[in-house]
């Protein structure tokens, strides 16, 4: 087999600028090592730690306070109960009065009574209006030492106090969150959450009290008043006829009244002496004070 010589020859110039284009086609980057994925610029980072999403977490409720408090609570609620059940039972017991008239009244004070334990369980469970975080409410964070702080990633002062602005209302330093006036929001320090439309946070059951009218729990902790009132009138009404059906009413009226007198000058001569005892106290406190420079 014959090869042809002319075809095999090579020209040189012709074979300069072929390799000139191949090499002009292969980028410097195409024949690099490949690289990790590059990592976001500053202004990206900044944008992360401001959003809603990137705040540090909310301050966690002090379970321990608020469980003693709600035992606390139940002690006092069912003690009232089990005065009112006991009042109305030994009431009737002794008392002459017609059978009809006694079931309606241990009726009345049971319905009362359970209606009382229904009103304190969902005092427990129902949400008062604990405000959440969103975008809408979480921003825009205010230009300052919050946002220093927040993009500096260090913890708030403690000293630092909530910002008042005329278009968005006050800012939570302790939520992160815009609160609007018509909320009536306030941060409680015990649940450690912003709660709307706040009334008070009541120590005797370890919740906060919160709603408009019948919402929130307002209504069931209106219910559980309203219930130990009736509850207290039920068995007070239950011992008068109690007491008249053996002695008569006029009778009862009298010894009443005497009651009434006696316990009322008791009672007036209790808060007297724990009125004076809490003013020298603190009256002696705050001379200690005064002497040890402890103003």
């Amino acid at each position: 087999m014959k090869l042809d010589a002319k075809n095999m020859q090579i020209d040189t110039d012709s074979d300069k600028q072929y390799l000139a284009a191949k090499l002009s086609l292969i980028s410097p980057a195409s024949t690099a090592c490949p690289t990790s994925p590059s990592t976001p610029s500053t202004d990206d980072d900044e944008e992360d730690k401001l959003h809603y999403t990137g705040l540090p977490k909310l301050p966690p409720p002090r379970h321990d306070l608020m469980r003693a408090q709600f035992r606390k609570g139940c002690v006092i609620v069912t003690s009232c109960i089990a005065a009112a059940l006991f009042v109305s039972h030994a009431s009737v017991f002794f008392s002459e009065i017609d059978e009809l008239l006694k079931s309606i009244l241990l009726s009345t004070v049971w319905a009362e009574a359970g209606a009382a334990i229904f009103c304190l369980m969902m005092i427990k469970r129902v949400d008062p209006g604990v405000m959440q975080r969103g975008e809408r409410r979480c921003t825009p964070v205010p230009v300052g030492p919050v946002q220093d702080m927040l993009l500096e990633g260090r913890l708030l002062s403690p000293g630092l106090t909530n910002i008042i602005s005329a278009a968005n209302g006050s800012y939570c330093v302790r939520c992160f969150m815009w609160r609007k006036p018509e909320e009536k929001a306030h941060h409680c320090s015990c649940c450690n959450r912003c709660v709307r439309d706040f009334d008070h946070h009541c120590k005797l059951l370890g919740r906060c009290i919160a709603g408009k009218g019948m919402s929130g729990n307002m209504g069931y902790f209106k219910g559980l008043k309203c219930m130990g009132w009736l509850g207290f009138a039920t068995a007070l009404a239950t011992l008068f006829l109690a007491v008249s059906s053996r002695i008569g009413w006029q009778q009862t009226l009298f010894c009443a009244a005497r009651l009434l007198l006696g316990g009322s000058i008791a009672v007036g001569l209790v808060v007297l002496i724990g009125w004076v005892s809490i003013s020298y106290m603190f009256g002696a406190e705050k001379s200690e004070g005064d002497h040890y420079g402890l103003m």
